[in-house]
């Protein structure tokens, strides 16, 4: 697991979305507190948001989730990442698959367990809806992932447009 936290000295669960309280720094253990019950966790499953460095774990880190398709966990350190670090280098390959994460999430659901998840009523069939795409073509259109999210866009709209009755 990984775990990203900030000045505000609470850590998010990347697997659950809970918070947890960090409670003392031992260099490199933490202990935290979650539900009253306290513990201990390796720094090196960290990420301090107020880091230097924390740019480029946060998007190795997900982009290995990304890789290994855990789309879950990949969204969810994209999301932390296009937030904090919105003037990064990684920022519009972040968007890009933050958006794939969320089509790959949306081909498995069959249910509306993200909010940017949309369903053709026609097909029973759910799909994304684009946001970050759109945003990535409208703040970085000169990066080589606008492209790439363009095209996604034609696939999405597609997909909320079948079935196509006047084709043959």
């Amino acid at each position: 697991n990984v775990w990203v936290y900030g000045s505000d000295q609470k850590m998010r669960v990347l697997n659950t979305g809970d918070m947890v309280d960090l409670i003392d720094d031992h260099n490199d253990r933490i202990d935290v507190m979650y539900d009253s019950v306290t513990g201990e966790l390796d720094r090196s499953v960290l990420i301090d948001l107020n880091e230097e460095i924390a740019e480029d774990e946060q998007f190795v880190f997900a982009r290995g989730y990304f890789d290994e398709s855990e789309y879950e966990k990949a969204a969810r350190l994209l999301e932390i990442f296009t937030k904090y670090f919105d003037t990064s280098r990684y920022f519009a390959e972040a968007l890009y698959y933050l958006g794939q994460s969320y089509e790959a999430l949306a081909a498995r659901s069959e249910e509306d367990s993200l909010p940017v998840l949309v369903l053709n009523e026609q097909l029973k069939q759910r799909y994304y809806n684009g946001d970050v795409y759109r945003i990535l073509i409208g703040n970085h259109p000169d990066s080589p992932f606008a492209a790439k999210a363009q095209y996604r866009l034609i696939n999405i709209y597609r997909i909320g447009n079948l079935p196509w009755h006047d084709s043959v």
